[in-house]
């Protein structure tokens, strides 16, 4: 009599994301192009390890992951900014019109 092996499903539950999102800049001195023939932006960019093309520059050093730059709040608009916004509307429906 022998012995069957019952498989065990894989459940891919609790496993990680095998494609992470990383920020990845060129590797000090060196000059790295995308997949699609244009440049690696030198202050980096966020790119996915799904590829295998990403995987072989990070693994080569070319490319290595970053911190990503802080993002730039856009500055709230003053109150002065609002009135000239309502004033040049309010001045666009007062110009002449031309009549047909």
């Amino acid at each position: 009599m022998h012995r069957t092996h019952k498989t065990k499903s894989h459940s891919t539950q609790g496993t990680p994301d095998m494609a992470a999102k990383l920020f990845l800049k060129p590797g000090p001195g060196r000059l790295v192009f995308r997949e699609d023939a244009t440049e690696w932006p030198a202050e980096g960019e966020f790119a996915s390890t799904a590829s295998k093309y990403v995987r072989r520059r990070i693994k080569d050093a070319d490319l290595v992951e970053a911190q990503p730059p802080k993002k730039v709040k856009a500055e709230a608009p003053t109150p002065a900014d609002a009135l000239a916004t309502e004033t040049t509307a309010a001045d666009a429906d007062k110009s002449p019109r031309k009549r047909s």
